[in-house]
């Protein structure tokens, strides 16, 4: 009898098993695996940082609304923070409030420049960048990125290049984000 009892169970018992060893498989996948959400296309930490930055965000422009209307650092926050979620309208805003406020304005009209010329504001852009160089003569970068906008956006290659030979001028090793110089620059357009 007792043999009947264990050949008749003998299958359960390896389905039972089998079906224990299945479903602990799928729950250890489950906890250890990266969710989708995290596998699909332009998710990533970026996203992340983009969430934090806009909370943060928020909470200057709260902070702007109460008692930090005038605070030129909180909106220097502010301006770059809609920079860095890709805002450009917003970002252009806010360091047109900026200039108003701080005292050395060279940087902020080189980086109003680069807001106006992501927002495909071109004229503006180059606008921004001479009012960086009326305000610092030395901001090489300022007056280097006219000649991108010149160069890049208008198609106008020679104001560009005479752009690009006053920053030679002044600084022969002026280096791009490329790692080449100014002269190396120069040399390759001729």
């Amino acid at each position: 009898m007792i043999q009947k009892i264990l050949n008749f169970s003998k299958p359960i018992l390896i389905t039972v098993s089998i079906f224990t060893g299945f479903l602990g498989g799928v729950i250890f996948t489950v906890y250890n695996a990266p969710s989708l959400i995290s596998q699909l296309e332009g998710s990533s930490t970026s996203n992340t940082n983009q969430a934090d930055i806009t909370r943060h965000l928020n909470h200057l422009l709260e902070s702007v609304t109460q008692d930090d209307a005038n605070n030129a650092e909180t909106w220097s926050q502010i301006a770059n923070a809609y920079y860095d979620i890709q805002d450009y309208p917003k970002a252009i805003e806010a360091y047109l409030k900026l200039v108003t406020l701080a005292d050395d304005t060279s940087i902020i009209y080189q980086d109003l420049g680069v807001a106006y010329r992501r927002n495909n504001q071109f004229p503006q852009a180059i606008e921004a960048f001479e009012k960086a160089v009326e305000q610092n003569p030395e901001n090489l970068q300022a007056l280097f990125n006219i000649g991108v906008v010149q160069y890049h956006d208008l198609n106008d290659e020679p104001s560009a290049v005479a752009t690009w030979k006053k920053v030679a001028e002044m600084k022969p090793d002026f280096q791009l984000s490329t790692g080449q110089t100014i002269q190396q620059l120069l040399e390759k357009l001729k």
